[in-house]
């Protein structure tokens, strides 16, 4: 199945609005969720703040560079059949911005993590880290399942 120019930027469009979304939503509902269910063991301290935003941005730069390894791998299989196929049909433009996607948003939350250390140490950027992170693991997930289909088809032909 190829897939239509229009099919193609639907795709990406939703994959953006729909991971933005997921950053809002899960932001928001941490604090829904805590509120309505009375989610008292969750207590962070700030002097933890600080360590956690450490963690979160050892993820971030290292998962980076897993994203990268992720492209030098498919440029070495990128004269394969399957890839040509898989190019040929569109999905490699919708693979692209994924990708692209993950990267970005692995470096905001880097960034949030930089800033949370030099402007302001609270709550409210580590809650927003946090999203991010959640969504940056779905991504990585993604990125890896398709990534290993695509070798395993690679690998057949």
């Amino acid at each position: 199945m190829t897939l239509t120019n229009k099919e193609i930027k639907l795709t990406c469009i939703s994959l953006w609005g729909g991971s933005c979304l997921l950053v809002l939503f899960l932001y928001f509902g941490f604090g829904v969720l805590r509120h309505f269910f009375e989610m008292s063991f969750i207590v962070i301290k700030n002097e933890s703040i600080k360590d956690i935003m450490t963690m979160l941005s050892g993820f971030s730069i290292t998962m980076t560079g897993f994203i990268a390894a992720i492209g030098a791998y498919l440029l070495s299989i990128s004269h394969k059949k399957s890839f040509i196929r898989w190019k040929v049909a569109g999905y490699l433009q919708v693979f692209y911005h994924l990708y692209l996607m993950c990267v970005f948003f692995l470096l905001i939350t880097f960034i949030l993590c930089i800033a949370n250390s030099i402007i302001y140490s609270g709550v409210m950027l580590l809650k927003l880290a946090l999203s991010f992170f959640a969504v940056n693991v779905i991504h990585i997930i993604f990125l890896t399942l398709i990534v290993v289909g695509q070798s395993r088809s690679a690998e057949e032909s």
